[in-house]
């Protein structure tokens, strides 16, 4: 199977409502794996992800607001994202909501 037609079912899956490829679709976007990278299109699809509850799209989602992928960084939305992803058990997202306090970037 192409990486087109894998692309294209993922999409499909994606707007089916799919928690999980949408979570993809957002990593192939945000790496360009496949397609053009773009950053715009993975917060998309990182938030319709997180918004359905993806402990990894929340901790991605929030680490794009937390970088400034796309405008300037917004620590306040990282901070409940990550949050979000901490509280269900990502070890990446306790250790990232650990940073955040120790550096003083809750707000």
């Amino acid at each position: 199977m192409s990486a087109k037609m894998q692309i294209d079912e993922l999409l499909q899956s994606a707007e089916n409502g799919s928690e999980d490829a949408q979570y993809n679709l957002g990593l192939v976007f945000f790496n360009g794996e496949g397609v053009e990278q773009d950053y715009i299109s993975a917060l998309f699809w990182f938030t319709k992800a997180a918004e359905q509850g993806s402990v990894e799209a929340q901790y991605c989602l929030g680490a794009c607001y937390a970088n400034g992928v796309v405008g300037e960084q917004d620590y306040i939305k990282a901070t409940e994202w990550i949050m979000k992803s901490a509280e269900q058990g990502l070890a990446e997202a306790q250790c990232a909501i650990g940073m955040f306090y120790y550096y003083g970037r809750r707000s």
